[in-house]
């Protein structure tokens, strides 16, 4: 892996995860524009994306691996905006579809060009 990435993954691991209850308060003051509310919740799901990336980085995209985490981070802030408990998925769970989805098509998209 990158000096980057290794450094990357490193400062993420140290965010501290929330529990199911403070996930749940972030989610309802995000529904009311809460930006701060936000950027808690997305710092603590960059485990989420970092975890990923290092999935897809050990299959020929090692020098892909920065790009692959702006594009789950990317997809991670739609996932935060786009959620609903209407989707009758736990966040988690649509973040991890949503995050994945974006990174395997941008390898997708590099292998098959």
């Amino acid at each position: 892996m990158s000096g980057e990435f290794d450094y990357y993954i490193d400062g993420v691991y140290k965010i501290p995860s929330l529990s199911n209850e403070e996930q749940e308060v972030l989610l309802e003051c995000i529904r009311k524009g809460d930006e701060a509310a936000k950027k808690t919740l997305a710092e603590s799901y960059l485990k989420l994306v970092a975890d990923i990336a290092k999935e897809y980085s050990h299959f020929r995209f090692e020098d892909l691996a920065i790009e692959m985490l702006a594009r789950g981070n990317d997809a991670l802030v739609e996932a935060i905006d786009s959620y609903s408990r209407e989707h009758d998925i736990s966040f988690h769970d649509y973040a991890e579809n949503k995050v994945g989805k974006a990174i395997f098509d941008y390898c997708k998209d590099i292998f098959v060009d």
